[in-house]
């Protein structure tokens, strides 16, 4: 007996596009958020260039994506204050005899130079690229965005391109999509008021493929949209892939 192939019911090629513009924009935020961290570090070694290990030891981060690995964001801040303290102290000459875990509170101040980088810290923190070596430039010595490459648009594609295990439930889908869309507007533009509780008991063939959310009726009343649970029907032809840095 010949096994049944997928077969492709739609390529939803909107939601593709938004994807990548979203990694393009991500990407974009975070060699900015990089490369502002890089001028920090500059401003704190008074040099117009660093190299990428001057700044790797200020590239720590509480969360990691895709990892369950986390610091808390308080202490990993202190210690990224801390250690450029130390810095500011040692290019002070070592006039200030003082422990850079203390010298906030002995100089009653921060310099510049130190708030400026945790300041930009912060930022690179909040964004957590899963790894920041791959923004830097070693001929530029700065960071810089990373194109999606055409490959990524392709899987990206890929895995927006949605498909059945049989023909036959093309129909039935789009049935089932129109009968949902047809539900939706009684309810919101004529207060039909049909809950899901109804529907088990008029419409029980429905019930395994819909799902539910409570929205404002046209005259604001307390009604139920529904929509359908499509991966019941259908999958992605590629549902694993996830881009670098991808959200």
């Amino acid at each position: 007996m010949t096994a049944l192939q997928p077969t492709v019911f739609e390529v939803r090629t909107d939601e593709a596009d938004r994807q990548i513009k979203a990694l393009e924009q991500r990407r974009a935020d975070n060699a900015d958020a990089l490369e502002a961290l890089r001028h920090a570090v500059c401003k704190l070694y008074r040099k117009e260039a660093v190299l990428y290990p001057d700044i790797e030891q200020f590239l720590l981060f509480s969360t990691v994506p895709g990892s369950e690995y986390f610091i808390e964001r308080d202490k990993l801040r202190k210690k990224i204050k801390v250690d450029a303290f130390g810095l500011w102290l040692k290019l002070e000459g070592g006039k200030f005899k003082i422990k850079p875990e203390f010298a906030e509170d002995a100089l009653g101040f921060v310099p510049d130079e130190v708030s400026a980088l945790v300041t930009a810290w912060e930022e690179v923190d909040k964004l957590a690229t899963q790894n920041p070596r791959k923004y830097w430039s070693d001929s530029a010595q700065q960071f810089k965005t990373i194109p999606v490459s055409a490959t990524e648009q392709n899987e990206i594609e890929s895995r927006n391109t949605m498909m059945v295990s049989k023909p036959e439930l093309a129909q039935l889908i789009e049935k089932l999509r129109g009968e949902v869309q047809l539900i939706n507007r009684a309810n919101i533009y004529h207060d039909a008021g049909i809950t899901k509780a109804r529907l088990r008991q008029n419409r029980p063939e429905l019930i395994p493929f819909i799902s539910h959310k409570e929205v404002e009726s046209g005259k604001g009343l307390k009604t139920y949209e529904f929509f359908v649970v499509e991966n019941m029907l259908m999958q992605s032809a590629n549902p694993k892939y996830k881009a670098f840095d991808e959200a």
